[in-house]
């Protein structure tokens, strides 16, 4: 019989106590790891002569055992059972070391592909677990046959557990067969009862029998309690390993768990490269390889930097090492029959694929069922969403594939982007087909898909991502592509290029080119827009008519984009209800062909025009829905949303909902900042300063309409943009008190609205009603909030009378009411019991707003001021400054200012203004 002392004299020592030595204690340097076999402290020779052999069992062989090791007269290969030493460049990962400690179950399985650390992060683990209880095998196809595999491992654990041959021999001594099953099943009886082994089944994809797989499927099932098993392997084993997780016996490490992290990364790129490594070359390095471990270190040998200006350069460049392609076509593509590697270059030219995507790019009909296989295999597939069964390839892998259908037939990889076009087209994911068009070199149909799909969605994004996806230097020639170029790049925002090309695109035309000089001088109507010049863009959109002569025939982009251009002119520069009400319904006579102006522009315009009339409900309604439509269309961001947004605004300010006004005025600073035209910026500059004003007071409000002048001062403006700033900056000028400047200001404004509610609100303050109400004589053809402002100012001239009517027929302009100030906030609030619903509800929501815009609860009796009080009072609103009301009241300036420190104490105020507005407010001036 042979006994294990024999086996484990074949079995030297030397690797085992050079692991437990070495490896382990660098990972555990406090450790102490005694030598198997051997009492503790006590050293071992390393030179140990193996013993001679020894008679065998009759029944398991007839030859002594060889001096160099036979096994059930099988060569034993004593590497295969003694753990790897550490690669270079070892850190030591707790946080993967941890999870395959921690995992439930007696079952680990570590999957991953090839070169994700599986096998260290193993022999990390294990050497916490001391070498005198880890069996060790590494599989590889001499482990083909099941002999070998059993002899191989029970060799392995005979190491550590001492008499296990011994029993298993017993076992089979009156076996005439010796065959795996019956060495798996004695194997199990020999382990009974033993408490605290780990057995190492590293590589075990190398197994190909599958009766052996059911053999190692009925060992690991029936595994006494205490002894845990971790196998590694690339790919999915026929094991019951999901039956076994569910059953909480197994647990699986996968790459999600394997990838290195930044801090992880840092420290192998440290060990393998003498470079100095920074934190961003690290991160890019770690997204480069997806935390792929030999990606990592081959990258890191390469010496790949950053870029030289410090740019974060893409994932896909530059292109891999050669090192990492020759290792991934090594070690993962050449190990798979020619079918399956076909298959896997064919599907390389996606970025993304499911079943169907592959079936119609590849032709086979089997494509879901190799896919699948694929994925047993684990061949670098990365899981996009794997409900729905659609993944990618790690990018590193698809390089390779790349290259090598480059190499092998570069005409088929053209004929598969073709086949990707079709399918993305059939899908309706136009900017895939565009990428697939371009890189099959159909250049001229991917710029008019490019187009067309702008065009219909018009999203600021989406044309953005798609100019960008043509190649650098692209170049038409074409006027009628160069001015479909410049339609997208006014989509996409940058109106600086579309200009340029509009001028390029001149120069290219001949001097019969009716329709195509009509669509240039469109184009350059909508660049004047965006910069707020309206009389300009009405010349050129007459100019665009007078291109088409006598050609009557309906062109529906060049008269959907007239139409609308001509109402956003008058709805957003210079307004004029029914100049814009007239070409919204000629843009309406028009079919459907551009679905996010028929679906947004045309909506929002019309809720600038039901804000005009005074219906804010349906103005509310239709730029809701001009939004929602621009989500269903997937236009996050773009022009026409940015108006809807703008005029949302506009209600959420007048009926007192101030959060949810700064929340979508956020929003539309979000797109006015990616938007080139500045008359977009100076639209959300203009709500700005209104919800700056509702908020903190006229101080603030005027400080902001200050500095919008100031940054759009020098910049190519439209006068009535720069107008609408202006008289903004003067209206809370005079809120403030500042009467003078305010003045000064109205005066350089040209007539209309703005400017007469000015002049007359000066008039009203000097109590000069009969000239405020000249001022006002045309307020019945203004928009329904200066409409409101204009009745406000002349139902002051007699004591407020009559303006709960005026209330009750305006609705629900709550904010056009409470910036009047104090002496109307204060007269609604006197009226008690005979308030109607109407005052009710603009008290209510006055509370809103800031306190300047609040009633104030003192009258007359409460606060009593002296003549000399009475007379600063009166010269406070004048722009004098405390030396010229001094020198005007033959006073010192300290008298001066000591008498207003007086009485701004008795007002319960601290500035001049506030003094000023107290003042009104309680008729004391």
């Amino acid at each position: 019989m042979l006994p294990s002392d024999s086996v484990r004299e074949v079995l030297t020592t030397r690797h085992r106590y050079h692991y437990s030595q070495s490896v382990a204690a660098r990972i555990h340097p406090n450790r102490v790891y005694p030598t198997p076999g051997l009492p503790s402290g006590e050293q071992r020779d390393e030179t140990c002569p193996v013993s001679a052999g020894r008679t065998r069992p009759k029944r398991l062989a007839t030859e002594r055992l060889p001096e160099r090791g036979l096994l059930f007269g099988l060569p034993i290969v004593t590497s295969k059972l003694v753990a790897p030493p550490l690669p270079i460049g070892f850190t030591p990962r707790p946080r993967v070391a941890g999870a395959l400690a921690g995992a439930a179950g007696t079952i680990c399985v570590v999957l991953a592909p090839a070169g994700y650390g599986k096998t260290t992060a193993t022999v990390e683990e294990v050497a916490g677990e001391g070498a005198e209880n880890v069996a060790w095998l590494s599989i590889d196809a001499y482990d083909s046959t099941e002999l070998s595999f059993w002899a191989h491992l029970a060799a392995s654990i005979d190491m550590v557990r001492p008499g296990v041959l011994r029993a298993m021999v017993d076992a089979n001594e009156q076996s005439p067969v010796l065959g795996g099953g019956r060495l798996a099943a004695s194997l199990l009886a020999a382990l009974d009862g033993d408490e605290g082994l780990v057995v190492v089944l590293d590589d075990l994809h190398h197994l190909r029998s599958r009766a052996l797989w059911e053999q190692l499927g009925f060992f690991l099932e029936r595994l006494p309690p205490g002894i845990r098993v971790i196998a590694t392997t690339r790919t999915v084993t026929p094991l019951p390993v999901e039956r076994w997780r569910s059953q909480g016996r197994a647990t699986v490490v996968d790459e999600q768990i394997l990838r290195f992290d930044a801090v992880e990364a840092a420290g192998l790129i440290a060990g393998v490269s003498d470079r100095d490594v920074s934190s961003g070359e690290v991160a890019e390095l770690v997204a480069r390889s997806e935390g792929w471990a030999v990606g990592l270190v081959f990258e890191a040998l390469a010496g790949h930097a950053p870029a030289a200006n410090g740019a974060v350069r893409s994932v896909e460049s530059p292109k891999p090492p050669r090192t990492v392609i020759n290792y991934l076509a090594t070690e993962v593509l050449d190990t798979l029959g020619a079918d399956d590697r076909g298959f896997l270059l064919s599907i390389s030219v996606l970025d993304e694929f499911d079943n169907e995507l592959c079936r119609r790019v590849t032709g086979e009909g089997d494509a879901g069922l190799r896919l699948r296989s694929l994925r047993v295999a684990n061949l670098f597939l990365v899981p996009v969403d794997e409900a729905a069964g659609r993944f990618r390839f790690h990018h590193l892998f698809r390089e390779l594939l790349l290259e090598v259908l480059d190499h092998r037939d570069p005409g088929r990889r053209i004929e598969l982007h073709r086949r990707a076009a079709e399918a993305a087209g059939a899908a309706g994911a136009v900017p895939v087909q565009i990428h697939h068009l371009l890189e099959a070199g159909e250049v001229v149909a991917a710029f008019d898909l490019m187009v067309r799909h702008a065009l219909r969605v018009g999203s600021l994004a989406t044309a953005r991502e798609l100019i960008a996806s043509f190649p650098d230097g692209f170049v038409l020639e074409d006027p009628r592509r160069m001015l479909d170029y410049v339609l997208v790049q006014s989509l996409a925002g940058d109106w600086e290029m579309a200009e340029q090309w509009c001028d390029r695109a001149e120069s290219a035309l001949v001097e019969d080119s009716g329709p195509l000089r009509a669509r240039l001088e469109l184009h350059r109507a909508l660049s004047f827009v965006g910069h707020g010049e309206a009389q300009a863009a009405l010349d050129a959109l007459v100019s665009s008519r007078a291109a088409r002569g006598g050609d009557t025939r309906p062109d529906a982009l060049l008269d959907r984009f007239s139409a609308v251009t001509a109402a956003r002119v008058h709805v957003l520069i210079e307004p004029d209800p029914q100049a814009a009400s007239f070409w919204l319904e000629e843009a309406r006579k028009l079919g459907p062909e551009v679905v996010h102006v028929r679906q947004i522009s045309i909506p929002t315009l019309t809720a600038f025009l039901r804000l005009w009339a005074g219906d804010l409900a349906q103005a509310e309604r239709l730029a809701r829905q001009a939004l929602t439509a621009a989500d269903q269309l997937h236009i996050p961001l773009g022009l026409h949303a940015f108006e809807a947004l703008l005029v949302l605004t506009d209600v959420l300010i007048e009926t007192a909902r101030l959060a949810e006004a700064v929340s979508v005025l956020e929003h539309a600073e979000e797109i006015a900042g990616q938007l080139a035209p500045l008359a977009g910026q100076v639209h959300v500059a203009l709500r700005r300063v209104e919800i700056t004003a509702a908020t903190e007071g006229p101080a603030s409000g005027a400080d902001a309409a200050a500095r919008a002048r100031a940054r759009f001062n020098d910049q190519r403006l439209g006068a009535p943009l720069l107008d609408a700033l202006t008289a903004r900056h003067a209206y809370w000028l005079l809120a403030e008190g500042r009467t003078i400047e305010a003045s000064k200001l109205s005066d350089t404004l040209p007539p209309g609205p703005p400017r007469s509610i000015l002049r007359a609100r000066l008039a009203a303050l000097e109590h000069q009603w009969q000239v405020a109400t000249c001022h006002l004589a045309d307020a019945a053809e203004w928009p329904a909030a200066e409409r409101m402002e204009a009745e406000l100012i002349r139902s002051s001239a007699d004591c407020y009378r009559g303006v709960s009517e005026v209330l009750e027929r305006t609705g629900g302009f709550v904010w056009t009411v409470v910036k009047q100030g104090q002496p109307l906030l204060l007269h609604l609030e006197s009226l008690g019991d005979e308030a109607t619903p109407a005052v009710t509800r603009v008290l209510e929501r006055a509370v809103e707003f800031s306190p300047a815009f609040r009633p104030v609860q003192f009258g007359e009796a409460d606060v009593r001021i002296t003549e000399r009080e009475r007379t600063l009072l009166q010269l406070l609103p004048s722009h004098l400054s405390y030396a010229e009301i001094a020198a005007e009241l033959y006073l010192s300036v300290n008298t001066v200012k000591s008498n207003l420190k007086t009485l701004y104490r008795k007002l319960g105020v601290s500035s001049r203004s506030e003094a000023v507005r107290r003042a009104r407010a309680a008729k004391l001036g």
